[in-house]
């Protein structure tokens, strides 16, 4: 914007949304799932999906686009007698039926048909525990699309240690970090069964970088800083289901696309819970009785 005083311009910051996976397509917590959304299964008397929507608007987003194909009459009905229904709620939520997703990657292919993201957006599932206010990684996210105009996600990571509650039992993962720049060059993902002693490290990633992390004491949070490119991709290759062994290999593997995808690794104080199975959830729930569980959700210190 000219100021009419010489060249200067004041940007004009965008305004923050969300895109909430309220289904995952799967069946890990059938048969709690059998008659109502997993986002609407209650953790400590309050449903999953108000920790969700409570970060959000905590981190500044001001419309959140809540995805659901399996009960999504119930998850509508909530939301209209919500907090977030009410004149002078601080974030819009709107439920979207996806009835013929079968998969996270037709979910997302429908929020980019609907034009409702136009600009960077947070990408979580309906079910992540936390208070963490997301604006200095939004920051952080932006300040590297600046400097890499490839980047298309910042994807935050959680410390654990081995056999700790939030680690998913179903799947195993081994990430490749520039611990310069914080970018992600590979990963190696695969199912815990049957068991896998070694990872293979892909020969261009050392060669190409004077100094690489390898990680497998971290845990994906499910959720994600993205660009409107990351919808876009989608839409282009159906190949593209879930979101880790199909999208994220996809990109890091891909000399043609040339995207870049960043990590966010949370440690010590700062926690987030995608709780990503039954045995997680159950965790998260002991946690929070023995007032452990605060310290899975703390700010941003």
């Amino acid at each position: 914007m000219d100021t009419g005083s010489g060249s200067t311009k004041v940007e004009e910051k965008e305004e923050l949304k969300a895109v909430v996976l309220a289904d995952t397509f799967d069946e890990l917590f059938q048969p709690m799932t059998q008659n109502r959304p997993r986002s609407l299964l209650p953790l400590c008397n309050v449903p999953m999906i108000e920790y969700t929507l409570e970060m959000l608007a905590l981190s500044g987003v001001v419309e959140a686009f809540i995805m659901c194909k399996a009960h999504a009459d119930k998850l509508t009905a909530y939301i209209k007698q919500s907090q977030w229904a009410r004149g002078h709620a601080q974030m819009k939520v709107f439920v979207r039926s996806v009835r013929h997703a079968t998969t996270i990657g037709d979910a997302l292919r429908a929020v980019d048909e609907s034009s409702a993201i136009m600009t960077d957006f947070v990408l979580c599932t309906g079910i992540v525990v936390s208070n963490m206010n997301l604006s200095k990684i939004v920051a952080a996210h932006v300040a590297n699309k600046k400097r890499d105009s490839n980047h298309i996600m910042t994807m935050l990571l959680q410390e654990t240690t081995p056999g700790h509650r939030r680690q998913v039992k179903s799947d195993e993962s081994v990430y490749f970090i520039d611990p310069s720049s914080s970018r992600l060059l590979a990963l190696n993902s695969h199912a815990t069964v049957p068991r896998v002693r070694t990872t293979v490290i892909p020969p261009e990633v050392i060669t190409a970088h004077a100094e690489v992390e390898v990680r497998a004491d971290l845990t994906d949070t499910c959720v994600a800083i993205c660009t409107p490119d990351v919808l876009a991709l989608f839409t282009e290759n159906f190949d593209y289901h879930i979101m880790r062994r199909d999208f994220i290999h996809g990109i890091l593997e891909s000399d043609i696309l040339g995207k870049t995808i960043y990590a966010h690794v949370l440690g010590g104080s700062n926690s987030i819970a995608g709780d990503s199975d039954g045995d997680a959830m159950a965790g998260e729930g002991l946690a929070f009785v023995s007032h452990s569980g605060y310290a899975a959700c703390v700010t941003d210190t």
